[in-house]
């Protein structure tokens, strides 16, 4: 069974330093790292479930909302489940907030790696950084080519969108791809690959702005498949109370 992970920042959007965080993560906990065993499949997963959800305006966490009999990132983890299972994802870490421990609990039940970001409100920036960090502290990542970023509030996350991703992006570790969703052209979609050659632009990230400003600032592009129906975020209780519709972008 794992053990939750813990992990802090020394400033509001930057790691203290790769080297130095990769030691502190790797002495607060989590499976330790085996030199001697290479990564099981060439796509590792990070699902970024640290956002505080204050549009959702509900006491709970909105990943921890119900719908259709479990919550959100239930949901989601339940997904990464089965594409690991199918052989498309291998190691996952799951970042999340120390106020919210019942989405760690959930992530370790699920054989996912729990990292907590202390600070009260991260930003997207400080999550994927986390996120990525403990998976070079804590796995051996020969043979990885990429990492697939998911979101905690896509309950409607499917298999059959990761496998598009990832089989778009092949063994190619300058892979940059994201679905196109056939009912919501316009509207960027998750998950994303992140090729191995390009996980440098993960320390570039800075507040809520996430790889789009990086990837376009650095002329780069990202190469979209196409995928069948939608992938909404809920940010609020409506969008929770669309998720239902056939066409939730309509």
């Amino acid at each position: 069974m794992r053990s939750p992970l813990t992990f802090s920042w020394n400033g509001p959007t930057s790691p203290k330093g790769f080297s130095a965080d990769r030691r502190r993560v790797t002495c607060l906990g989590g499976r330790a790292r085996d030199p001697a065993r290479p990564g099981r499949l060439s796509i590792v997963g990070l699902v970024l479930a640290a956002g505080s959800g204050t549009r959702f305006g509900a006491a709970q966490n909105k990943l921890l909302a119900p719908w259709r009999g479990r919550s959100l990132i239930e949901h989601v983890l339940a997904t990464v489940v089965l594409a690991r299972q199918a052989g498309l994802l291998g190691d996952v870490v799951v970042v999340h907030l120390p106020a919210v421990l019942r989405i760690g609990e959930l992530a370790v039940a699920a054989d996912c790696d729990a990292v907590m970001v202390t600070r009260e409100r991260p930003a997207i920036s400080e999550s994927i950084k986390a996120g990525f960090v403990a998976l070079e502290a804590m796995h051996d990542l020969r043979g990885v080519t990429g990492a697939l970023l998911m979101l905690g509030d896509q309950p409607r996350l499917s298999v059959e969108a990761i496998r598009a991703v990832v089989g778009r992006a092949g063994e190619s570790i300058g892979a940059l791809v994201r679905p196109r969703y056939s009912a919501a052209l316009e509207v960027p979609g998750h998950p994303v690959l992140l090729g191995r050659a390009l996980w440098k632009l993960v320390s570039q990230t800075d507040g809520d702005s996430g790889l789009d400003r990086i990837v376009a600032d650095g002329g780069l592009a990202w190469d979209r498949v196409e995928v069948a129906g939608a992938n909404p975020d809920v940010d609020t209780a409506a969008d929770l109370a669309g998720l239902d519709d056939e066409h939730p972008f309509r």
